[in-house]
């Protein structure tokens, strides 16, 4: 397994899953019993995404949906890529998931960045509340966890982390894991960064 900063060989592997976690914090309150016996978990609402870029860099359409697969764009590439469903609470292992046969992805595409974001969450959420995010790909077909990535510093000011990116290799496909925290207020927003100046990751 990888973790940050790490390179992991998929060696010609076609069908992977790539699987985001997070784990929702407990409210603090404060002093009595009364109130320790109310605190509970808090639900977090946090969202993996798929980027697919052509050998530049660049994302290989302009249009959101024509280059990211995420919760309201589920499918891509007649469905060789496809993410699960929008997981809202943070609750369970494996909260999101995008299913990839990388052997049907386009030949335009060269790297797919796989993000973390906090984008749609409407609480405050302060530095360090949300535990245990990773990022995670596992063969398809064994369920044996290739590669990983642990991070953390989602939060109000740094709500989307790019957490790695799957890159061709030869005729198959690596994992590299950097964990690098974004201040962008959209995914519109990380798109247009990744147009203008695709180096800044």
């Amino acid at each position: 397994m990888s973790r940050t900063g790490k390179e992991t060989d998929l060696k010609k592997l076609s069908k992977i899953c790539v699987k985001f976690g997070w784990d929702a914090f407990s409210k603090q309150y404060s002093g009595g019993l009364i109130s320790g016996l109310l605190n509970k978990p808090m639900a977090i609402d946090c969202d993996g995404s798929a980027v697919f870029c052509d050998k530049a860099g660049r994302p290989i359409s302009k249009d959101l949906n024509g280059c990211c697969v995420y919760y309201d764009n589920r499918s891509l590439f007649d469905s060789a890529v496809l993410h699960g469903g929008d997981n809202k609470t943070g609750e369970g292992a494996d909260d999101e998931e995008i299913a990839m046969d990388l052997g049907r992805i386009p030949s335009q595409v060269d790297s797919i960045l796989l993000t973390l974001d906090m984008l749609k969450e409407k609480k405050k959420i302060g530095t360090g509340k949300i535990q245990n995010a990773f990022v995670r790909i596992t063969d398809a077909g064994s369920g044996e966890e290739l590669c990983r990535c642990d991070f953390d510093g989602l939060c109000m000011g740094t709500k989307l982390i790019a957490a790695g990116k799957l890159q061709r290799s030869g005729s198959g496909w690596k994992f590299e894991s950097f964990g690098k925290p974004l201040a962008v207020n959209s995914m519109r927003e990380f798109i247009d960064c990744l147009e203008r100046r695709p180096s800044f990751l």
